[in-house]
């Protein structure tokens, strides 16, 4: 499999006031296309700094990160912009659709976000919302939904511009035991269909969805079941 994600000494430092808080402390890991891969830890373990980081939603304190072999520490602004809605798709614990709009039309956002035509969106939203069983929920707003509902819509919109990679913060976090499952089932599928998986959680047995799982503590990697990999 080909490198997907390559970082090299990732430090991220948060400065507060006169103390400096490292949350990330010299990270350097590969990824390769289509892993599926759990980055676990209790909170304050910089997992969600890490995938900040590699979601593009923040810059590095020091160290280089690489996706798809292009240096994103050099970009900037928009273009982190443009690398973020193209070849990322984030899935949080909080659902975060719009509370107003149906769940056709929170799918149909990153399409709207990257000039897509309207009814090539509406197309492939459809198509999209089929594929993972809401046919007959296009309609229905958030509060008609249940939450394993809510968050297949939140895969959905993720899918839409079909990125590279798929990060999934704490997406059974709001869930029960059994829509849980269902999610992280789902998870897995995309993955075995190719896409690559980064799947943030403090549970193990969550983690274990996954093909691979890397524990962080106080910023650093302290395992990770991945071969040849490098870890901190």
């Amino acid at each position: 499999m080909q490198d997907l994600i390559v970082t090299q000494g990732l430090t991220k430092i948060y400065t507060m006031g006169d103390n400096k808080i490292h949350a990330l402390a010299d990270v350097s890991i590969t990824i390769r296309a289509g892993e599926f891969a759990a980055f676990v830890g209790p909170s304050g373990s910089g997992k969600s700094t890490l995938m900040n980081l590699l979601g593009c939603l923040d810059t590095p304190t020091s160290g280089t990160y690489h996706l798809g072999g292009r240096n994103i520490g050099k970009a900037r602004g928009n273009e982190l912009a443009h690398i973020r809605n193209r070849r990322i798709g984030f899935v949080f614990q909080g659902f975060n659709l719009l509370p107003s709009a149906t769940a056709l039309e929170n799918a149909e956002l990153p399409g709207v976000y990257n000039g897509m035509g309207m009814r090539a969106r509406r197309r492939k939203a459809l198509d999209i919302l089929e594929r993972l069983g809401l046919a007959d929920r296009i309609h229905h707003r958030p509060y008609q939904l249940s939450g394993g509902q809510q968050q297949r819509v939140a895969i959905a919109r993720a899918l839409m511009t079909d990125p590279d990679i798929i990060m999934a913060d704490e997406p059974t976090g709001n869930l029960d035991s059994a829509t849980g499952h269902e999610i992280l089932e789902l998870l897995r599928s995309l993955n075995e269909s190719g896409r690559t998986i980064l799947l943030i959680t403090h549970n193990q047995d969550i983690a274990s969805y996954a093909e691979r799982i890397l524990n962080l503590i106080d910023g650093r990697i302290v395992s990770d079941t991945g071969e040849g990999s490098a870890a901190s």
